[in-house]
């Protein structure tokens, strides 16, 4: 497990150098649309820090806390100086992400990001998280909980 989510990590650095050489797809679809979100943060966050639980992310596996990652991720990108992204601790299922013009903002994974298990509970996007426009972003995992769990079993089955 621990290589699979070692190559993970270096597919994700990878993929997010690249992202600004390779245009996208016209026939991808905007996934941020699916989820544009409104929501607002219940307080403000410390410090330029955006916990997604601030957003209304839930964290139990089975909710949908893809809006709550996209607009924690929109308030830090718009953030005048360095912001992060927090991802505490729990289970956060999150759909794939387009995240578009982000700049100077670290997502920081301490918990459990989940991909949907099924095929068909994917958009047309054959990835999962995809950077268009990157300015000095980041993923980091910080301590032995943090993940990305990209579920493929359903893949291959």
């Amino acid at each position: 497990m621990g290589g699979t989510r070692t190559l993970l990590a270096a597919c994700l650095v990878i993929a997010a150098a690249f992202a600004a050489l390779v245009p996208p797809a016209a026939a991808l679809p905007a996934v941020h649309d699916v989820f544009e979100s409104e929501q607002q943060p219940t307080e403000t966050p410390p410090d330029h820090r955006y916990n997604i639980k601030l957003y209304g992310a839930v964290g139990d596996g089975v909710a949908n806390d893809t809006k709550a990652v996209l607009a924690a991720l929109k308030a830090a990108s718009e953030a005048v100086n360095y912001s992060s992204v927090l991802v505490p601790e729990g289970r956060f299922l999150v759909w794939p992400l387009l995240i578009e013009d982000c700049k100077n903002t670290w997502i920081e994974i301490e918990g459990s990001v989940l991909a949907p298990k099924e095929p068909h509970d994917w958009p047309q996007n054959e990835y999962y998280i995809q950077f268009l426009n990157p300015n000095n972003c980041s993923i980091v995992g910080r301590g032995l909980a943090a993940e990305i769990e990209g579920n493929g079993m359903g893949w291959w089955e």
